[in-house]
């Protein structure tokens, strides 16, 4: 199971990698309302490692989409 990081909320986002952790996560939406500079800049302002940021910005998504 992969949880989507669309969030306007750092305290959610956070929540997200704290309980399912960076191998879990995948940057990507269906969900206009949120344009992608917004979640952009969201996680660029987290504390986490940069290979955590590049695998859930779309190292993750290799794996299951084959790409």
């Amino acid at each position: 199971m992969y949880l989507d990081l669309v969030s306007l909320s750092a305290l959610a986002v956070q929540y997200g990698y704290d309980f399912a952790g960076p191998d879990r996560l995948l940057f990507g939406t269906d969900h206009p309302w949120v344009k992608v500079e917004t979640m952009l800049d969201l996680l660029r302002t987290m504390d986490v490692p940069r290979d955590d940021l590049a695998r859930m910005l779309g190292l993750n998504a290799a794996k299951p989409f084959r790409i």
